[in-house]
């Protein structure tokens, strides 16, 4: 059973996980003790300090690691060689060998299963060609928008045509061509399960078809999936990020899939986020019936660099360290900058970072709630995005940390997890 045998630390000892001296005992310490208060488990954070704070951590017996803090709002840390070459190259070829595909922004399985299961009778095949006056089998944003006005009244009536365009263009127009298939057609309602009015609050209001032009597609990029079996047979990155993060084990062996992305030269990420605002709405990870109103529940992201960039592809944070959060554009060094268009305002961001092989970037993209110690609200400034590659190509793998804001579902999915495991161990 999950969390049945450790032993328990007092709610002081939570406290010293923030502090160095209470990050070397954990990192000791990390597979016997648990950080709680009461019956429930703490989710550990490390404590950034202050910009340009650095820490030695022993992630591995005998080998010490730089942690360094390079922003508070959000904590992000960069750690130095947290892979060494030889898993570099070895994850670029396992994905090389499996194959890439074109990356989309939300999960494919989600919006596949979406535009199949679909309980809409309005985004269907038969409303797909009613649509579709010339039969070339594409409509094009016009034809999308006219009929959206028409069914979709309170989405017409809250938010301009330039916004739901956006949202259109971003997590429905999977290739970027700005025509939709039927079966993009039919992800329509997925993007309506996307809570709108909260994604719409962290974006920009443009207006301005010239400067959605001038930004290009959302996202240019190719992924593949690898899980751990895969690139780490013997488990010594899992047992890093483990040491890293503080995290129950059981936590991180959850987060066991590692996206691998490719981008060549033009491509980018524009700024988003990796992590959904906490709502009524379940979290993907742990909901036993998978739908599109799902939320993705994602703690802690942990991004590395494969290879180094001849020129581009830097990791930029336009509002990291900010005193106040914004989604508008903002002047800044006498410039008018727009945070979500990476392409043209990169180095605008306040925070740059520049890829080098072997690094691991680590950041919280929420808070720990005050008075639980678990996962608490989103964090506005981990807003992040990847910048246009220029030169040469750019490897990277995200490895996501998945935390149920709702304690006790966490708990149960952890246990379900461990039951099946042993179930199949005894099958063997």
């Amino acid at each position: 059973m999950f969390l049945s045998s450790v032993s328990v630390i007092r709610a002081t000892s939570c406290k010293a996980l923030d502090t160095d001296d209470g990050l070397r005992d954990w990192h000791k310490n990390h597979e016997t003790n648990v950080c709680r208060v009461g019956n429930r488990m703490v989710l550990p954070q490390l404590n950034p300090v202050k910009i340009g704070k650095v820490r030695q951590l022993e992630l591995e017996p005998g080998r010490l690691f730089e942690v360094k803090t390079v922003a508070t709002k959000p904590p992000i840390f960069l750690i130095p060689n947290f892979l060494t070459n030889e898993e570099c190259d070895k994850i670029i070829q396992l994905a090389q060998d499996k194959g890439l595909a074109r990356s989309t922004v939300l999960p494919t399985a989600t919006i596949d299963k979406a535009s199949v299961d679909n309980a809409d009778p309005f985004y269907n095949a038969e409303t797909f060609s009613k649509l579709d006056l010339d039969g070339d089998n594409l409509l094009d944003f016009t034809e999308v928008l006219d009929a959206l006005h028409e069914h979709e009244i309170e989405i017409a009536e809250k938010y301009t045509t330039a916004q739901v365009e956006y949202i259109l263009s971003i997590h429905v127009d999977i290739n970027s061509d700005r025509y939709l298939t039927e079966l993009e057609f039919r992800r329509i309602p997925a993007v309506k399960s996307i809570h709108i009015a909260q994604w719409l609050s962290h974006q920009l209001t443009e207006t301005e078809e010239e400067a959605r032009v001038k930004r290009g597609p959302h996202r240019r990029s190719e992924q593949t999936w690898l899980r751990v079996p895969q690139y780490d047979i013997d488990r010594s990155i899992t047992n890093r990020i483990i040491k890293l993060t503080g995290l129950h084990p059981d936590i991180i062996k959850a987060s066991d899939t590692l996206q691998v992305v490719q981008y060549n030269p033009g491509g980018h990420y524009h700024s988003h986020y990796d992590s959904h605002a906490l709502s009524g709405s379940a979290c993907q990870h742990t909901e036993t019936t998978k739908t599109a109103d799902n939320r993705i529940c994602r703690y802690i992201t942990i991004l590395f660099y494969l290879n180094d960039v001849t020129e581009g592809g830097q990791t930029a944070f336009p509002v990291a360290d900010n005193e106040t959060y914004t989604a508008m554009k903002y002047m800044k060094n006498n410039k008018l900058v727009n945070p979500f268009d990476l392409a043209n305002h990169c180095l605008d961001s306040n925070l740059v970072v520049e890829a080098e092989k072997g690094m691991a970037v680590l950041w919280y993209n929420h808070e720990r709630d005050p008075q639980t110690g678990w996962l608490g609200e989103m964090n506005q400034f981990s807003l992040h995005g990847g910048c246009d590659v220029i030169k040469g190509e750019k490897w990277i793998a995200n490895s996501w940390i998945y935390v149920d804001d709702n304690y006790e579902l966490q708990m149960k999915f952890h246990e379900d997890r461990n039951l099946e495991n042993a179930k199949e161990k005894a099958a063997l």
